[in-house]
Order: structure tokens, then C-alpha cells, then sequence
């Protein structure tokens, strides 16, 4: 299980008490690529951690409510889960992977928190690109440039390609999320 994986329940646990299968549930209608829905059993472990950290606690069952009847545990967020999960949303993304589950995690009221993530994600991005030139790989070998060398340049020109990409793609992120913002068109969950 991933520390993305483990926000991304508390995230939803914040948002409305809620038990593991509905969890599950609710993140399979995620958009995401297969390779990052987190599996059933890694929310699960998520649960477990969770509540063992104090992020989460079990909430006593309605009598006779249907989570009581089935023997569902109903969790919802601690203040300090709540804490935690808010200052997750305002670090940097590590992954595209924890950027997805962050965008899926929030809540109406974090869109300016990931407004602003995306954004400094973006000038990040930008400012790797304005990097100076690299120096061609084949005067490196002609100098005798040691092979460490020229694969760093190497290496170098696929990540300023990479980084044009990701910025692209969180200004794409930044812009609908700033228009869903001020239409304050997002659904309610």
C-alpha cells in the first residue's frame, strides 16, 4: 500500500463517515488507469493503519442500520486525520499516481489547496525546462567524456522531455479545476 493510497482513504473518510466495501467501491468509479486503482485489499490495510495511527475511528452503528446488519465497521476522521490529510494535499506530488488520488481524494473545499499544488507542480516543471542547453552527447564521447557522464546527459534530455509533458498536462489539471472552482460547478459527493 502506498502513503498515496493511505491519504486517499483518509481523504475519503473525511469527506463522509463510510465503511471499506463502499470505499472500495467508490474508488473503482475513479477514472484512473488500471495500474493505479488501488486494490481492495490496499485500502483495507489502509483502514487498518489508519485507525491503528488515530487518523480514523470506528463510529457506533444506528441501531438497525444496514452497516449494523451486514457487520460493516463505519469509519470516520479524527481531527488529527483530518489535519494530516489536509497538509498531504499541500505538499507536492510525488507520482502522477498520488497526483490522481489526490485530485479523487479531495473534497469541494481543497480546490484552492490543489489549485495552488498544481500550480507550483507547474512553474517546477517550468523552471527545469529553462535549464541552460546540454552539451551534445557525441562532443562528450570526441572529448572522452566518461560513460556516467553522457548518460546523465542523456538521461537529462528524456526528463526535460518528460517535464514539458507533466507541465502541460498540470496546467490542463490547474485550469479545469481554477473553471470548476469559480463556477462552483463541482457535484456534490
Amino acid at each position: 500500500m502506498s502513503e498515496s493510497t493511505r491519504y486517499a482513504v483518509l481523504g475519503l473518510v473525511a469527506r463522509q463517515p463510510i465503511h471499506g466495501y463502499a470505499l472500495v467501491e467508490q474508488i473503482r468509479r475513479w477514472p484512473l488507469e488500471r495500474g493505479l486503482v488501488p486494490t481492495a485489499s490496499s485500502v483495507y490495510k489502509a483502514l487498518r493503519r489508519l485507525a491503528r495511527e488515530r487518523m480514523i475511528e470506528p463510529l457506533e452503528a444506528a441501531p438497525e442500520s444496514r452497516a449494523e446488519r451486514s457487520g460493516r465497521t463505519t469509519y470516520g476522521a479524527t481531527a488529527t486525520g483530518r489535519e494530516r490529510f489536509e497538509a498531504w494535499l499541500r505538499r507536492p506530488a510525488t507520482t502522477y499516481e498520488d497526483l490522481c488520488l489526490r485530485i479523487g481524494a479531495a473534497r469541494r473545499q481543497d480546490l484552492p489547496l490543489l489549485i495552488a499544488v498544481l500550480d507550483d507542480a507547474e512553474r517546477a516543471c517550468a523552471e527545469r525546462l529553462r535549464r541552460p542547453p546540454l552539451p551534445e552527447v557525441e562532443a562528450m564521447a570526441v572529448y572522452g567524456a566518461s560513460w556516467p557522464a553522457i548518460s546523465a546527459v542523456l538521461l537529462g534530455t528524456v526528463e526535460a522531455a518528460d517535464a514539458a509533458g507533466r507541465a502541460r498536462l498540470l496546467r490542463d489539471l490547474r485550469v479545469t479545476l481554477e473553471a470548476l472552482h469559480l463556477l462552483g460547478s463541482l457535484p456534490a459527493r
